[in-house]
């Protein structure tokens, strides 16, 4: 018996590392009277009682060194196990202050502090010199006192600066739709993509054969004022949107179903409060429901259900509203799911029931309307290179009814959120690479000899800012390649379209959404890392979340992958809370597993991440004074 045991041990059970038990009991049993002697069976139970009392003890002993060893490393956790600060850099830093600070964080047991500009110091803007003397007499003290740094890359948050240009920065997929019919010399201007940025260029214009218009023609939809707009609220894009033309207008949306039309279901993205009223002769109007936004959330409300020709929307004065869909429920949900497919509309997020309507679209199979048909693949007619820069479309246009789909991407415009500069483009490595040689390589020669070891951190926040990025100059290229195949002639689902069947289309803008979040966790994270680790640097950001808008083709999981720490937050008010139920896909696209756990999904991100570093961190607030 002895000698199994103590093979036991020898093949690497645990035991009480350093345990002296442990010691005595294997030199025992290499002492042992077994040289060829008869041992009494009475003996051999002594012994065993012997050894498994032996082994309780030192299991025992082990569990109490344990014990102490954690309440000793609570006390006085070791430096990797130390707290983090944020330290916003607001208003006039003095090296004295900095000092007194480090010097603060250092007595309460700190291990580190990551230094975030907020664009709020006047005299020492980001980069500059004076920024950068701040910069390096953080560094010195840092080290002088033991603690560690971590640099976000830009002023404010996401990633970008004043150093990106319009090319380098974000950019969107915008579309448009022209009805047409031939025979004819087509040779008008088509209706313009909307929401157009300070760079545009095209991507594909094509043509679908459709049947002629019937009795079940689209419903007219007007407005107060501002009329060329309009498109902006039917298309389920959170960056377009429509405003009323003056402040002391009374706005309204009015939609003409042609006929008696039933209506039990309203898709306002709109802050505030709607009122809903219906006619039967577009005169006189009665009202139907009042609704109202719940816990900062878009409108995504059951209406009494109630049939009408005319239905008018009354909304606030001085209205933003992203966009708009009224009908039943299923007409709803064809909008706001082929928008969520699209990926760019911004889901609801907790709702004051704690259920979750929108978000769930992604995975959802995408439904056809009854007399809906499809745009057919076999009826597709290419027209790049027949539309002029001032998007006259010349075309001899055969016979029947033509749809034109005009598929365009153009730059957001989004700015850092305070900082100056434009967000860098989050799918294009050569972006990343030029933030990098701006916002942090500079600052290595600043401190050089401390780069990696006080200054360990290269670091960025989550993605808060309102315009959500969908697209790339090389997005056709990349999503080939990732693929396998051409993407050219199912653009026209961007639009809204369904293409040959509901089954092909889902399948594209799945694959859109995939390439998508594949770019992000790539070329942006990943390129990040590989820079910041050839200088000696680590990196550590929010990657999986919080994004504002929630973006429906970022992969949480994949981006924290690229992390030498992935970072989670967490927040209590309602329009971040996440910890009710809420699943995932607003911050992941691949996780459909997660959504029935009750569990913040940002943490669940950064573990998951984690299983494969050395440590995770969470991000939160706490208040003092």
């Amino acid at each position: 018996m002895w000698s199994t045991v103590a093979a036991v041990y020898d093949r690497g059970w645990p035991t009480p590392s350093g345990s002296s038990c442990a010691t005595t009991f294997i030199e025992r049993r290499y002492n042992a009277p077994m040289r060829g002697a008869v041992t009494p069976n009475c003996h051999r139970r002594t012994q065993s009682a012997a050894t498994i009392l032996a082994i309780a003890l030192c299991a025992l002993l082990g569990m109490a060194r344990a014990e102490t060893d954690l309440a000793k490393g609570f006390v006085t956790p070791p430096d990797e196990a130390k707290p983090w600060v944020n330290m916003f850099w607001i208003g006039r830093i003095t090296p004295a202050d900095i000092t007194q600070h480090m010097e603060e964080l250092k007595a309460k047991g700190a291990g580190g502090a990551n230094l975030i500009d907020l664009n709020a110091m006047a005299d020492a803007p980001y980069m500059s010199d004076n920024w950068r003397k701040a910069f390096q007499h953080a560094v010195r003290e840092a080290d002088r006192l033991g603690l560690k740094i971590g640099v976000n890359t830009c002023p404010g948050w996401p990633s970008g600066g004043p150093w990106i240009t319009p090319e380098q920065g974000a950019w969107m997929m915008v579309t448009s739709e022209t009805v047409t019919k031939g025979p004819r010399k087509f040779a008008d201007k088509l209706s313009e993509p909307k929401g157009k940025g300070a760079l545009y260029a095209d991507v594909a214009v094509q043509a679908f054969r459709i049947p002629d218009r019937s009795a079940t023609s689209p419903p007219v939809i007007t407005a107060s004022s501002n009329p060329g707009d309009l498109p902006n609220l039917l298309d389920g894009n959170f960056n377009t949107l429509w405003k009323p033309a003056t402040t002391d207008e009374k706005p309204w949306i009015l939609v003409d179903f042609g006929k008696a039309h039933g209506v039990d279901w309203l898709w306002l993205d709109m802050g505030g409060q709607a009122a809903i009223e219906a006619s039967d002769d577009g005169v006189a109007f009665k009202p139907v429901a009042t609704l109202s936004m719940q816990n900062n959330n878009p409108i995504y409300q059951t209406v009494p259900a109630t049939t009408a020709r005319w239905f008018r929307t009354a909304l606030p004065k001085d209205a933003t509203v992203r966009d708009f869909a009224l009908g039943s429920r299923a007409e709803v949900e064809r909008v706001a799911r082929m928008a969520a497919k699209r990926g760019i509309t911004n889901p609801l997020g907790v709702t004051a029931t704690r259920q979750i309507d929108q978000v769930n679209f992604v995975r959802q199979d995408l439904v056809a309307l009854p007399d809906e048909q499809p745009l057919a693949l076999r009826d597709r007619i290419d027209l790049a290179g027949k539309v002029a820069e001032d998007g006259t479309l010349n075309w001899d246009v055969p016979a029947g009814s033509w749809k034109v789909v005009w598929i365009g991407r153009t730059t957001t415009g989004q700015k850092l959120a305070f900082g100056n500069g434009l967000v860098a483009d989050y799918l294009n490595s050569a972006a990343m690479d030029r933030h990098y040689e701006k916002g942090v390589k500079p600052l290595l020669g600043d401190v050089s000899g401390l780069v990696g070891k006080t200054w360990q951190y290269s670091i960025e926040d989550n993605f808060e800012a309102d315009l959500m990025y969908s697209w790339t100059p090389r997005m056709l290229e990349e999503f080939k390649a990732r693929r396998g195949y051409d993407p050219v002639p199912y653009l026209a689902t961007l639009a809204g379209e369904i293409v040959d069947n509901v089954v092909i289309t889902d399948r594209f803008l799945a694959d859109v959404r995939r390439t998508i979040a594949d770019c992000a966790a790539e070329q942006h994270y990943g390129r990040w890392a590989e820079r910041a680790h050839a200088d000696g640097l680590k990196v550590r950001a929010e990657a999986g979340g919080q994004h504002h808008p929630r973006l429906y083709f970022n992969d949480g999981l994949m981006n924290q992958g690229r992390m030498d720490v992935p970072v989670a937050e967490f927040w209590e008010i309602e329009l971040w809370k996440e910890n009710q139920g809420a699943p995932a896909d607003h911050h992941a696209i691949t996780t459909p597993g997660w959504m029935d756990a009750a569990q913040n999904v940002n943490a669940k991100q950064a573990a998951s991440a984690g299983h494969q570093r050395l440590c995770t961190r969470g991000s939160c607030w706490v208040w003092l004074g």
